[in-house]
């Protein structure tokens, strides 16, 4: 986001499209919304 800037720690809220989908550990986004992206693992979390 900010270039030469480290950034640590994790997200507290997720929101997409308007829509809470993740508030700190549980999951509040409704089954079927979405989709999978598969990515690598980030080996810092």
């Amino acid at each position: 986001m900010f270039e030469g800037i480290t950034v640590t720690g994790m997200p507290h809220i997720v929101i997409s499209r308007g829509e809470v989908m993740i508030e700190g550990d549980k999951f509040l986004g409704r089954p079927g919304r979405g989709q999978f992206v598969k990515r690598a693992t980030y080996a810092g979390v």
